[in-house]
């Protein structure tokens, strides 16, 4: 193990940019680590990294079901407008085994639920103004509700790494109106907080560049490397709000707190007068993946968890045979003295790698990576409010 630290280092502090890495070196990295996990299955490396020691006990809230009308890989964020009804991102085809995206022209699709209506389907939401040409692979997704109540929605889009800010109809239609893009601190985008009609934290969840860097991405796995970042825009302004974060993923707030998602759990912050983020405290999380994060109306944080982070890394190299457990967790008082409860636990029957999850009318929405989405009544929760 001290072999491939040393590696580490030496890569630390190699000239900028850190992309120059020997592949030979990452390779002897992935393998040496992995040689020391496997002999030390019961030790601290092998717990933190395969998560195989997190146990699991099938549970739901209620009665739960399958949404109907899905096409596409996947609902992997959604956000839930003023009006009820959910917005729901789809189509991470960038996680398809031997994916080429310079051949490629799929299309990911924004799907949109009515909850006034049903919690049973979704319908397609119309995207004007995107190029015909252009990649579409929507992930993080948010919205900023304007004074005369009309909806800009946020979305990022992979490959590049940009965020899209749209014009939504209130019916079924998205109008392109603004892109931001910035090569330097666009890494690897998965979560965003929308915090005016023009600005927005952002998280890169590695350091590595999408899909561009796997060997990087993996390095960054294995050997828990706390690179990823949270970035703030406003405009043409841009900051890193903070760094040294392991697998930094969802991300929402107020006006006061913003919560990040890492593997340690969910992270704190008080916003500075620059947008910077200054660290409050940690929210223990003790699960394999923490993925993104909402707030119901009472404040309390919603977490779609991935029990097992091993058995979510073989998902998702291999989805299309491989399954992949889930986990929704409620934090009740996050600025306070958090209570956390676990709500939804499945063993791969219902859903696989559960993504996200809404509370809203006594139904719990959860949304996956690549897999279906589903919908749960909620007949109890611990104190509830």
């Amino acid at each position: 193990m001290l072999v491939a630290y040393i590696i580490v280092i030496f890569y630390i502090f190699l000239p900028k940019p850190k992309e120059v890495l020997l592949n030979s070196a990452i390779w002897f990295v992935l393998i040496y680590v992995n040689f020391i996990c496997h002999v030390s299955f019961y030790g601290t490396c092998s717990y933190i990294v395969q998560g195989w020691g997190n146990s699991l006990l099938k549970h739901y809230p209620g009665d739960c079901h399958v949404v109907s009308g899905f096409s596409t890989y996947g609902s992997e964020d959604m956000t839930l407008l003023p009006d009820g009804k959910v917005l729901i991102s789809s189509g991470m085809f960038g996680l398809q085994p031997n994916f080429d995206y310079s051949k490629s022209q799929a299309k990911g699709i924004i799907y949109i639920m009515d909850t006034n209506k049903s919690f049973t389907s979704v319908e397609k939401l119309d995207v004007v103004g995107w190029p015909e040409s252009a990649h579409f692979e929507p992930h993080g997704i948010h919205y900023w509700e304007h004074q005369n109540k009309s909806v800009s929605v946020f979305v990022i889009l992979h490959m590049p790494e940009v965020v899209a800010r749209f014009t939504y109809d209130g019916r079924k239609t998205l109008t392109l109106s603004k892109v931001y893009e910035d090569k330097q601190l666009f890494r690897d985008l998965n979560g965003i907080f929308v915090t005016s009609e023009d600005s927005f934290y952002v998280t890169n969840i590695f350091h590595a560049r999408h899909q561009v860097q796997p060997f990087m991405m993996a390095l960054e796995t294995v050997l828990y490397l706390p690179w990823a970042s949270v970035v703030y825009v406003e405009g043409t302004h841009r900051i890193a709000a903070t760094t040294g974060l392991f697998l930094a993923n969802g991300i929402v707030g107020t006006d006061k707190y913003v919560y990040v998602a890492s593997k340690d759990g969910v992270q704190v912050y008080t916003k500075n007068l620059d947008h910077s983020l200054r660290k409050f405290k940690t929210i223990p999380i003790h699960i394999g993946s923490v993925d993104n994060l909402k707030l119901d109306g009472d404040g309390n944080l919603w977490v779609g968890c991935q029990p097992r982070l091993a058995e979510l890394v073989q998902y998702i190299n291999d989805f299309l045979h491989l399954k992949c457990s889930s986990t929704v967790i409620r934090v009740k008082d996050p600025t306070g003295v958090a209570e956390v409860e676990s709500v939804f636990v499945d063993d791969t029957s219902l859903i696989q790698a559960s993504s996200v999850a809404i509370y809203t009318n006594r139904k719990l929405l959860i949304g996956s990576i690549v897999d279906k989405m589903v919908v749960c009544d909620v007949n109890y929760l611990s104190g509830r409010s």
